[in-house]
């Protein structure tokens, strides 16, 4: 019996062969017997919280609405913007109408106060920074460098240009392109083909090895050649003033940096990260836990100590804060915040020291909600 396949076929869809087995399309035919492939390790999302899953420090809180402002909406993820006469807020959104992969994660970030006309340094942008460990397979700055790609959902309640930046650590190399949204409020997904950058100097250990930034407005006068490695890092020619009316918006979901494996520029078919190994990824960069320590019959003023270790190691020694919590016969002001590291280098503990009051009683207690920063 003739098999009647389906025409025009898109990868990984599937086919019932009548009394016969189940057909899978992988590029460039139909095979029988296949299962959904995992993604191969080079053609992996190089982007942490890609599907935005993750809000370890603001949760869904919203950034103050300043003129000058970072928040972090997202583990990994910032708004960023820096206005005279105008003010915006950026947060994580878990209900958003589903992007076209089915997610309602995304980074959300408005306009509060507009501004017609960005003038000179004027900008407002989302951004990400992938860890120099996570590309250097990509050969950056060699004469072997391979050719990338990149993967978004954007909505934006402004049609017009838009543009990304990808850039080393220094922002002395960087790649401009535009990006249209076409449709107000409805997402768009988008796939940027990066030739491999043979020039410049990029990161590949702990420091920030690519560096991606969607402008949302800027000075108009502030462009860049487009589609091209220079060492200009501007704006798409029409670049949209997203700022230019007050509750503005747009969101910002599902990123992906992939090597170009096959060399076609079609990047690999989404996979939703898993929620506990992309936690773990999260974490490398920003953590938080609770410290407590105690100590009986405090007849004196002491400083005690005491330690507590994170569960996965630091990308370099963090920067700590701490918030006091419960403390009975202790000092109410957060004592000194240490790094441990082990014997191999990584860092992954944290010891306080803290003051008992002297006051004489059977036991004495403290805690502290400690927050450590490694990231880029």
């Amino acid at each position: 019996m003739a098999m009647d396949f389906p025409a025009s076929p898109t990868e990984g869809q599937t086919y019932q062969a009548p009394g016969g087995p189940l057909y899978t399309y992988r590029a460039p035919a139909w095979r029988s017997g296949v299962t959904q492939p995992q993604v191969a390790k080079s053609w992996r999302n190089r982007v942490v919280n890609s599907a935005m899953q993750w809000s370890q420090e603001n949760a869904v809180n919203s950034a103050p609405v300043t003129a000058v402002g970072l928040w972090y909406a997202a583990d990994q993820f910032y708004a960023n913007w820096n206005f005279t006469g105008a003010a915006f807020s950026a947060t994580r959104v878990t209900n958003a109408t589903a992007s076209p992969n089915g997610n309602t994660y995304a980074v959300y970030t408005a306009c509060q106060t507009a501004k017609a006309t960005p003038a000179s340094g004027e900008y407002w942008m989302l951004g990400t920074r992938i860890e120099g460990y996570n590309v250097s397979d990509f050969k950056w700055g060699t004469a072997g460098a391979r050719r990338a790609i990149i993967r978004f959902s954007f909505s934006a309640m402004l049609v017009g240009t838009y543009t990304l930046q990808v850039m080393n650590h220094d922002a002395s190399r960087a790649y401009i392109t535009p990006f249209t949204v076409a449709t107000a409020g409805v997402w768009a997904t988008y796939t940027v083909v990066v030739p491999g950058d043979t020039a410049g100097v990029w990161a590949n250990e702990t420091n920030t090895g690519i560096s991606l930034r969607w402008v949302l407005s800027g000075q108009a006068s502030f462009t860049a050649p487009t589609d091209v490695w220079g060492t200009n890092v501007g704006y798409a020619t029409g670049q949209a003033n997203l700022a230019v009316a007050a509750a503005n918006s747009c969101m910002l979901t599902d990123v992906g940096l992939y090597l170009d494996v096959n060399g076609d520029g079609v990047p690999p078919p989404w996979e939703t990260p898993d929620p506990a190994a992309e936690l773990a990824r999260c974490q490398r960069y920003w953590n938080s836990l609770m410290l407590y320590g105690s100590t009986t019959t405090p007849a004196a003023v002491v400083v005690f100590y005491a330690h507590a270790h994170f569960t996965v190691p630091f990308r370099v020694m963090p920067t700590f804060t701490g918030v006091n919590g419960v403390n009975s016969r202790f000092s109410a002001t957060v004592g000194s915040l240490t790094g441990l590291a082990a014997t191999n280098g990584l860092v992954n503990g944290v010891v306080e020291g803290r003051a008992s009051t002297g006051t004489a009683g059977t036991a004495a207690v403290w805690s502290t909600h400690v927050f450590a920063n490694a990231r880029m």
